[in-house]
């Protein structure tokens, strides 16, 4: 299915330029040229991405920019593959890619650098082998600052706990998902400076409510494992670990704490009524973020080569003043 769509999308790195979305990003309008943006993405559709997808559609829209987006028919590397020979196909003037996963991709980054499409990459980045410089076959990633928001997510515990033991049950997130890696990375770096943390069980789970559900059932239900804290990468998989231990007659925020990433609304919500600790807004305003970029390249200048999203943490304190801005 094809759909004539503003969309484009996010995702940490090195040597960023900073930006938030109460920070103003000045565009210029871009010009009397007709662009056309081939947007490819196979990620599983949340509230969250779904706020991505919503800020391109509202800031290029505007600017009466074309993106040319086929909706997945599946979340697959494979799939994804398809669609972006398709998309080059077309010979659009800038390619904005997603990566499903970071390998796989390297026969996509040779044809467009040969078709002359400029590469916008986002979210996460994605290997060549050592013959390439990688840097060269794209012209700007966009990501947020993932491991500092799994670092985050200890340092809130720490917090929390004071000296207390924290034993916390672990919810990995998506495999193929570079940026729970990074979350993950970041939270056992956290992990290492506070001697009263530990990870009593780790699942890996899929950025999905029913699964993780299941996950901390079969958890619960593990005579040796004995948990105070549940920390999940995906503010999607902390709700079903929510729904797991109301089922389970947990009093959830007494007896287990729960921290998440993202900023979903729902979770906002169980912030404010007590039954969850925190969460990380992992930030989707990408819209200006992505105009500006585009507006830089049509004007031959060299843009930033890679851009930090901030977050922002959201808890007691702020939840009822951040839910209107929660995706």
């Amino acid at each position: 299915m094809s759909i004539c769509l503003i969309v484009i999308m996010i995702g940490g790195g090195l040597l960023f330029k900073e930006v938030y979305p109460t920070q103003e990003v000045v565009v210029d309008p871009i010009g009397s040229r007709k662009i056309q943006v081939a947007l490819s993405q196979a990620e599983p559709i949340s509230s969250w991405k779904i706020s991505q997808i919503n800020s391109l559609i509202n800031t290029l829209r505007e600017e009466e920019i074309e993106v040319i987006y086929h909706e997945p028919i599946e979340y697959s590397l494979k799939w994804q593959l398809e669609d972006l020979r398709e998309l080059i196909k077309l010979n659009p003037d800038y390619l904005v890619l997603i990566p499903r996963q970071k390998e796989g991709y390297e026969e996509i980054l040779l044809l467009a650098k040969e078709r002359e499409i400029p590469i916008i990459l986002v979210e996460q980045e994605v290997e060549m082998s050592r013959e390439y410089e990688r840097e060269n076959y794209y012209e700007v990633y966009i990501a947020g600052d993932y491991y500092k928001e799994g670092l985050l997510c200890a340092e809130i515990l720490a917090q929390y706990f004071q000296n207390e033991p924290c034993n916390a049950l672990i919810i990995q997130g998506d495999k193929l998902s570079d940026v729970n890696w990074k979350r993950y990375r970041g939270f056992i770096q956290g992990v290492r400076k506070h001697p009263n943390l530990y990870i009593e069980y780790l699942v890996e789970g899929q950025n999905n409510r029913l699964v993780a559900q299941k996950l901390t059932e079969l958890a619960i239900a593990d005579e040796d494992t004995s948990f105070n804290t549940v920390v999940s990468f995906n503010d999607e998989d902390g709700l079903g670990v929510l729904h797991a231990l109301k089922l389970a007659g947990y009093k959830v925020g007494e007896e287990v704490v729960l921290v998440s990433i993202n900023g979903v609304q729902d979770v906002v919500k169980a912030i404010i009524t007590g039954e969850y600790l925190a969460t990380i807004q992992s930030n989707t305003e990408i819209g200006p973020v992505i105009l500006k970029v585009i507006r830089e390249l049509e004007a031959k200048e060299t843009p930033d080569k890679r851009i930090l999203m901030k977050n922002k943490i959201i808890n007691s304190k702020n939840a009822r003043e951040m839910l209107p801005y929660a995706y």
